[in-house]
């Protein structure tokens, strides 16, 4: 997932969204400036036809047709129209800033924002914590081990596992400090995703709104690897998301096109991909993904 960046800044990926996401709205103003100059069109045609006919048609003659009431229906029909394209415009942009600000804020979340940055890089220093002076380095292993679910209490022989120094759970499993962090960078960020999930599922938002602030992970998160780190990676990330029931994560791949329950060929192909050396336990996270998802049903 960290190749597929190379040496691209934040800032950079920032601003490509930006721009796309003016390039939609400005697509779809084009294509309602469109349909109002259509509509307008067919108005006036519709105004220099109705004398003509009246005077050749005996039939419309004979019926005492009020010419100006018809032209009245007609105008406000257009008025209408005026009115619907302008109020459709504004609820656009009301969307976009409702939209903007929600992704400010995730951005701002220096929690969620690090653990954004960590779908990206395999090995990379992390400050974990705000106001650390010293940075951790993170591995893809150390966000594995953090993102086991606690009722796993023993995946320690098939990952290497530091001396814990945080405890979760009945079950008592043990997480080092540096894991404990990382969890609570994926909890923050996972609730917002939670929320802007809520938002599509009341068709508040919808998928193409979203898609040039967090297309690219989300593309990311749910492409397919051969690489088993990277495939462990993303069977314990989607573990992570059914055990602790972010349903509206769920719900957000699922309208970006991606079925990431832990039965769906996405979450099967990723357990596929581990490997032997490490399939037990992939097999294991996508049964504790699954027991979750039939306690919901």
């Amino acid at each position: 997932m960290g190749l597929t960046l190379g040496n691209r800044s934040a800032s950079e990926i920032s601003a490509e969204l930006t721009t796309e996401q003016e390039q939609n709205h400005g697509t779809r103003d084009t294509a309602m400036k469109t349909r109002l100059k259509s509509l307008l069109l067919l108005s006036v045609l519709a105004l220099c036809l109705i004398p003509a006919y009246a005077s050749d048609g005996p039939a419309c003659k004979s019926a005492d047709v009020d010419w100006l009431k018809l032209l009245a229906l007609l105008g406000a029909a257009i008025a209408f129209a005026i009115g619907l394209w302008q109020y459709t415009r504004a609820q656009q942009w009301k969307r976009a800033e409702f939209l903007a600000n929600e992704i400010k804020d995730l951005q701002a979340d220096t929690r969620a924002a690090t653990a954004l940055s960590m779908i990206d890089w395999e090995s990379r220093d992390f400050n974990l914590r705000p106001g650390d002076a010293t940075p951790t380095r993170v591995t893809r292993e150390m966000q594995v081990r953090a993102l086991v679910p606690h009722t796993i209490a023993n995946p320690s022989k098939q990952l290497d596992t530091q001396s814990p120094t945080a405890i979760d759970g009945a079950q008592r499993r043990g997480f080092s400090e540096a894991e404990a962090d990382i969890r609570d960078s994926f909890d923050a960020l996972l609730d917002r995703l939670d929320r802007l999930g809520s938002y599509l599922q009341t068709r508040l938002l919808t998928a193409n709104d979203m898609r040039p602030y967090i297309g690219y992970y989300v593309n990311d998160i749910a492409a397919r690897t051969t690489d088993p780190d990277e495939a462990l990676w993303c069977v314990s990330f989607l573990t992570y998301v059914h055990f602790y029931h972010f349903e509206g994560v769920v719900w957000l791949f699922r309208e970006f096109g991606y079925d990431i329950g832990p039965d769906a060929s996405i979450f099967r192909g990723f357990v596929k991909s581990v490997g032997p050396a490490r399939q037990a336990l992939a097999a294991e996270l996508q049964g504790a993904a699954r027991k979750e998802q039939r306690t919901r049903i």
